[in-house]
């Protein structure tokens, strides 16, 4: 079962990177929007003469993007939106007949799938915190403690994301055409995952709604414990949360499934 998982994993991996000019653009691309968001904040913070908005500093928001950017790399894949389309055009009944479950070659590909961007985007994350620390005057202070704490709920963080991928995307079963739904809930995630804005930011009414969704837990929380705004028992708490969203996931996916 490795061996064949590992196989899938070189492929997707290898396919990705076949057209390097094209593998290159998409990556750099990723660059332009931070720059923007660079710029807005810089506004708001007044050049950084601001010291605090809703308890972050200058610093911790541009890291903030920055993290936003990484983990955003790591929870998302384009591997949910070729199991959409496999299911619509009946091209899946090549892969039940793959000898390995679906599932787990599906889950197998995802990983393939983020390594493609993920070394590009430890690269960017280095060349981000070079450049601009000295260009914005940031002070960013990193705590080894917290950068596991970071580790550790991203790794949860991932399957959570791919349990919920999964479970939103075998719905083409039943749905004649779901596309525009999952245009419409993928921008829902973005405000409510804090990846387009920090939960802090949101109106009350919605940061209330965000507490009790699992969805803050796949971008905001690892970035929150890394920028130490969490205490150990918020975070191991966080980290239940986690693991107890990721098991129900598991048993929708399972049922929805078989």
């Amino acid at each position: 079962m490795l061996r064949k998982i590992y196989k899938i994993l070189c492929h997707v991996y290898q396919v990705g990177i076949a057209y390097r000019f094209n593998y290159f653009i998409v990556q750099l691309a990723w660059v332009f929007p931070f720059v923007g968001i660079i710029v807005f904040w810089t506004a708001v913070y007044n050049g950084g003469t601001v010291n605090f908005i809703k308890g972050f500093s200058f610093s911790e928001m541009i890291l903030y993007y920055i993290l936003v950017q990484l983990i955003t790399r790591v929870t998302n894949s384009d591997i949910d939106w070729n199991l959409w389309h496999s299911i619509r055009n009946g091209k899946m009944s090549y892969d039940l007949l793959r000898p390995i479950a679906y599932p787990v070659y599906w889950f197998s590909r995802s990983i393939g799938s983020i390594l493609n961007g993920l070394i590009t985007a430890v690269f960017i994350f280095l060349l981000y915190m070079l450049v601009l620390t000295p260009m914005l005057k940031l002070s960013i202070r990193i705590d080894f403690s917290n950068a596991f704490m970071l580790v550790f709920s991203v790794l949860t963080a991932f399957i959570l994301g791919r349990l919920l991928c999964f479970v939103r995307t075998i719905r083409a079963f039943w749905w004649q055409d779901s596309g525009g739904l999952n245009w419409v809930e993928d921008l829902l995630l973005q405000l409510l995952t804090g990846a387009l804005i920090p939960i802090a930011f949101l109106p009350e009414k919605l940061r209330i709604i965000s507490g009790v969704l699992p969805f803050q837990y796949l971008i905001s929380f690892p970035i929150m414990s890394f920028l130490d705004k969490l205490t150990v028992q918020q975070y191991i708490m966080g980290i239940f949360v986690q693991i107890a969203w990721l098991c129900f996931f598991a048993g929708c996916a399972h049922i929805l499934w078989y």
